[in-house]
């Protein structure tokens, strides 16, 4: 977790390492998902980087990165209230998927490999270090953070990511 959360701050923070939490949050929810996607060993002809990709698997199995996060937000002593829970107006970052995958994927490939993780590990790992984000945050609240994650979660579970740069 601590690998995937100082790759994360060493991509998307400035010389002073402050961070744009969002963009943080997101990233790192954009890439658990995007792992769990690879998980799943769909054969795909003809997609492209960004295309959306519904499945079963993605429904299903990307309801277990939400529940690790809120568990360990839980047990960070980080209570979530549903009744603050964002819309989408609230949760609009800048940055695009591709993009993001395309910066953060083979560093975090490193990372799976240095620990001999599979896909579906890498993509539980990612969401524990969005939960410590999420906790170590002072600009968003802990709702709009979480929201953040949910989103983020489905959209790299759900879309087909770039390849990795050898």
């Amino acid at each position: 977790m601590n690998d995937i959360v100082e790759m994360v701050v060493s991509e998307f923070g400035n010389a002073s390492l402050e961070v744009d939490t969002k963009e943080a949050i997101s990233g790192i929810a954009r890439l658990a998902g995007s792992f769990l996607f690879r998980s799943f060993e769909i054969e795909i002809n003809d997609a492209k980087p960004g295309d959306v990709m519904l499945s079963e698997q993605a429904n299903t199995k990307g309801r277990e990165l939400v529940n690790t996060t809120y568990v360990l937000l839980q047990k960070f002593g980080v209570q979530i209230d549903k009744r603050k829970m964002s819309g989408e107006d609230q949760i609009a970052i800048k940055s695009k998927f591709v993009d993001v995958i395309g910066r953060i994927q083979n560093p975090a490939l490193k990372i799976m490999q240095k620990y001999e993780l599979n896909y579906e590990e890498m993509a539980h790992s990612a969401a524990i270090a969005t939960a410590y984000m999420i906790e170590q945050s002072t600009d968003v609240v802990p709702e709009v953070a979480f929201s953040l994650a949910m989103y983020h979660y489905i959209e790299g579970s759900k879309t087909y990511p770039s390849d990795f740069i050898d």
